[in-house]
Parts: structure tokens; sequence; C-alpha cells
């Protein structure tokens, strides 16, 4: 995959149409979310538990975050 990175600045960010500067700030903030849910759903699955009790709350979390990520993809 290729990843492109493109610099917009102020001015030419302004002289787009509304309607395409509201779906690019829209696409931008799914994109973050998830990231972020994609980093939480890593974090919650990877760190090793301590107890039995831990353990359950650990793959609770997981499944909550795996399905909010399905939930916005």
């Amino acid at each position: 995959m290729e990843i492109y990175s493109v610099q917009i600045n102020k001015e030419g960010f302004y002289a787009t149409p509304e309607r395409e500067r509201a779906f690019f700030i829209s696409i931008a903030h799914l994109a973050n979310e998830i990231h972020a849910l994609l980093r939480s759903l890593l974090y919650s699955h990877n760190t090793p538990a301590q107890n039995n009790a831990e353990e359950n709350g650990r793959v609770t979390l997981t499944l909550m975050f795996a399905k909010l990520l399905a939930g916005k993809v």
C-alpha cells in the first residue's frame, strides 16, 4: 500500500466548494476514530493479565472495541 502525503494551505482549502470541505473533514474524522479504536483494541488484547478476573475484563474490552470498530467500518 502506498500512502501519499498532500499539503493543503488554508487558501486552497477554502477555495474548494463547501460540500467538499465538509466531506474532507468528515473522512478525516472517521479515519481518526478508526485509528483510535484500532489502537485501543490492540492495547486491550496484547497486554498480559495477572489473574482470571483481569483476563475476563480484557476479553470484554477487546470484544467491545471489535464491535465498535466493525460498526465504524
